[in-house]
């Protein structure tokens, strides 16, 4: 999703806790960001927070990683191709009416994608609704396109 400048999301992540529970608690209770109820969210959550920020230590990933474990209904989807085509390995939630998915690089644990499939009544999954992926970050010497100036 494009976002317009100073518009993307950024969570101050800080103040969160690498203990595990207090992590999972933390997450629960609407730090840095509120959700609803449910392991479907936090899961959606741990992969904003993975997915977007730039700020978290490698304790904090590593502790994001582990709550994750811990949840409820954690599914190995396997490998799977993400929105860019990128091969992957996926993770996924379903909560109510949703079914969110992980996609992570299978080398570098990076993550690649964040899907979300609506469910059916039934239990079944519909083709994905939404999805986020992005590159990896380049520094680079100059701007595009400013050389010719």
């Amino acid at each position: 999703m494009p976002y317009a400048a100073g518009q993307a999301p950024w969570f101050d992540l800080r103040a969160l806790p690498t203990d595990t529970q207090a992590l999972l608690d933390a997450l629960r209770s609407g730090s840095p960001v509120r959700r609803p109820s449910g392991d479907d969210q936090t899961f959606l959550l741990i992969g904003e927070l993975l997915f977007a920020q730039g700020n978290a230590s490698p304790e904090l990933r590593s502790a994001l990683f582990e709550v994750a474990a811990e949840l409820q209904r954690v599914e190995l989807v396997g490998d799977v191709a993400d929105p860019l085509g990128r091969p992957g390995v996926a993770l996924a939630v379903d909560g109510v009416s949703s079914r969110t998915q992980l996609v992570f690089d299978p080398e570098t644990a990076e993550l690649l994608a964040i899907e979300l499939y609506p469910l059916g009544g039934d239990g079944s999954v519909g083709p994905v609704g939404s999805w986020t992926a992005s590159y990896p970050a380049v520094v680079v010497d100059s701007p595009p396109g400013l050389e010719d100036r």
